[in-house]
């Protein structure tokens, strides 16, 4: 499984969310890019690409969700 370190931005409302679980800690923390049901994935995948209009060539984890991020739009 490969691992990659993540970091984060002050208006990151995910992150700001979990931190309050953890007040008075501030840890490293890592996302994994495991696929553990590669034909859902591709399915996933070519479906997005199909609402796209074009195939998805990008690094970005998981393709199914480029250009969904808002505020923060990923390229593919």
């Amino acid at each position: 499984m490969k691992l990659s370190m993540v970091s984060y931005t002050k208006n990151d409302g995910l992150y700001t969310f979990k931190k309050e679980f953890g007040r008075n800690t501030m840890l490293d923390f890592y996302v994994g890019r495991r696929i553990w049901d590669e034909g859902a994935y591709q399915k996933a995948v070519r479906a997005r690409e199909k609402e796209l209009g074009r195939k998805i060539e990008t690094e970005f984890f998981p393709e199914y969700r480029v250009g969904r991020l808002s505020g923060n739009e990923c390229r593919g």
